[in-house]
């Protein structure tokens, strides 16, 4: 995976975070939408939407320091897209069953791994 499809990877998700804060806001004009404002599924679907630019932005970052002669190995940046990918979706499952609970070492492991790797390449 090179530096670019990470930066690229990250601005997706920057624009899915759009998209959903989207759909998000639009739907939350009903207060009892998804139990209300404090209910844990709401409180998960906010997570997912978020995480998108959070993980986004780690990305972008990530491939621009590939970019700019950190030698950032290509399994770290791998490791950072799986967050990014998984990591809404593990909140989003949890918001329909509680069982996706389960899911979260999947994203949470491979951006630590990702970043582990990171501080191993920089250091």
């Amino acid at each position: 995976m090179t530096p670019q499809f990470s930066i690229a990877a990250g601005w997706m998700g920057i624009l899915f975070c759009f998209v959903t804060g989207m759909m998000i806001g639009l739907l939350s004009v009903n207060d009892a939408w998804l139990g209300g404002y404090a209910d844990k599924a709401r409180r998960y679907m906010r997570l997912g939407h978020i995480a998108c630019a959070a993980l986004g932005m780690i990305n972008i970052l990530a491939g621009l320091c590939a970019l700019n002669g950190f030698l950032i190995s290509e399994t770290a940046l791998i490791c950072l897209l799986v967050g990014l990918i998984t990591m809404p979706i593990a909140c989003w499952i949890t918001v329909f069953t509680p069982k996706g609970f389960h899911l979260f070492p999947i994203p949470s492991l491979s951006l630590m791994a990702g970043a582990i790797l990171i501080l191993k390449d920089v250091l």
